[in-house]
């Protein structure tokens, strides 16, 4: 099941209500389809990194969501695995991540 929660425009008015928290976050583009899933120790500061663009797999990043949660690393991989078993494939920049580690 994907984060619950209405989708908030990436821009820095949006950016700023978010907690100095650990959680999980989803990227969407202009469609508000998800590119992407995250997790950080902070997630104003990793959302503000997405939004100066720091990561060029994510420039068609548009909007995001996100999860509170100290247990980030588990909340992730279920994310991942539902939104496999769901559409057959991952995220499209966790994709274009793992092809990029490999």
């Amino acid at each position: 099941m994907p984060i619950e929660g209405p989708w908030r425009r990436l821009i820095p008015e949006q950016i700023k209500n978010v907690p100095d928290y650990s959680g999980v976050f989803e990227l969407a583009d202009i469609l508000q389809e998800t590119i992407y899933v995250g997790r950080a120790s902070s997630l104003v500061q990793a959302i503000m990194q997405v939004f100066d663009r720091r990561d060029h797999d994510l420039v068609l990043a548009a909007f995001f969501r996100f999860e509170l949660t100290l247990d980030y690393e588990k909340a992730t991989e279920r994310l991942l695995e539902d939104y496999q078993q769901r559409l057959n494939r991952l995220p499209v920049c966790n994709e274009r991540k793992l092809k990029s580690q490999g």
